[in-house]
């Protein structure tokens, strides 16, 4: 379930990072298997993905989380270069 402070939390035991984590790396797989169903197999009731996360409710928000928690370099060039493409 998605938060108003960016995060996702499914879970009462897992951190809000690892959740939005997840979520992320899950609606990255929908939307490449929702391209990949209207190209490889000519899908027409599906839209087309205009933006990577694009189904994210706030990416400034999620961005700032995975950016700004401690110890998560190598997470942020992964989010970042996701948004180059964006």
């Amino acid at each position: 379930m998605g938060q108003n402070d960016g995060s996702y939390k499914s879970s009462l035991t897992s951190s809000p990072l690892d959740e939005t984590r997840y979520v992320l790396f899950s609606i990255n797989l929908l939307e490449d298997l929702i391209q990949d169903m209207i190209y490889y197999y000519s899908v027409t009731k599906l839209k087309p993905v205009k933006k990577i996360y694009e189904n994210v409710r706030d990416v400034e928000k999620t961005y700032r989380l995975i950016c700004c928690s401690p110890g998560n370099f190598k997470e942020k060039r992964w989010f970042l270069k996701g948004f180059k493409g964006a």
